[in-house]
């Protein structure tokens, strides 16, 4: 039995083989589809929605946006370390440190996030 998960977006409904990652979209004359629409109404697939708003899509989120962040303080912390633009080295020092501590603070992802110097 295959596992998909079923993805709803403005251009329509796609599903995804959880376990192969191909990806097809929900045509009624698409072959693919009619032959997984007819193993579905057999039982041989699990459809599973899913949902924008988990833990883990939101936490995949966070985390691209942590590494962002860290990216961009690199750059914060070369300013902070010749004394430009009235960065704290001390502060950015804690904050980097902040972003890094970020995904294993109880409660990710639905905690704040980190606040930039």
């Amino acid at each position: 039995m295959a596992n998909f998960t079923k993805y709803e977006t403005v251009e329509g409904v796609f599903y995804q083989n959880d376990d192969t990652g191909e990806q097809f979209q929900e045509y009624v004359n698409d072959s693919r589809y009619k032959a997984f629409k007819a193993e579905l109404d057999a039982g041989t697939h699990t459809v599973v929605d899913f949902d924008p708003n988990s833990d883990e899509i939101k936490g995949n989120n966070e985390r691209f946006w942590r590494d962002s962040e860290l990216l961009e303080s690199d750059l914060i912390l070369l300013k902070a370390l010749a004394n430009e633009e009235g960065y704290n080295l001390g502060t950015v020092k804690t904050w980097r440190q902040e972003l890094r501590d970020y995904p294993q603070q109880p409660g990710f992802p639905n905690n704040a996030r980190p606040t930039r110097p």
